[in-house]
């Protein structure tokens, strides 16, 4: 994100720490209103703030500020089982693609036989 946006990261940053702990989330929408920014924007901007070494999640209640080891865990837990619905997509698709194209050792064999048949037309 543009650095335009130094104002808003530091306002969430503020408001995070009104909210400590999963027992005392804030809405996204509340937290939308109080940045004053599109939703997208300020999720986008929690992303970064977080990225760079704030633990603000959201774990389905509401987003907050970690203050336990055991609710980073349960955040990081909660991005893996993200990235393996993710891997589990991007292996369908290439199934899907594999059962509709062939591989890609098939589509070299193909080509490589309309070359020839090309070669033998033009001679």
């Amino acid at each position: 994100m543009p650095d335009i946006y130094r104002v808003e990261k530091n306002k969430i940053r503020e408001i995070m720490r009104t909210h400590k702990g999963q027992s005392n989330p804030i809405d996204r929408v509340e937290l939308v209103i109080k940045v004053g920014l599109a939703d997208r924007v300020v999720r986008e901007l929690i992303a970064e703030v977080r990225q760079e070494g704030l633990p603000v999640v959201n774990l389905g209640q509401g987003y907050f500020l970690c203050e336990t080891p055991e609710e980073i865990e349960t955040a990081i837990d909660k991005a893996h089982a993200y990235i393996s619905s993710f891997q589990k997509d991007i292996n369908g698709l290439r199934q899907a693609k594999e059962q509709m194209f062939g591989t890609q050792a098939d589509l070299f064999e193909i080509g490589k036989r309309n070359l020839q048949v090309l070669r033998g037309v033009r001679k």
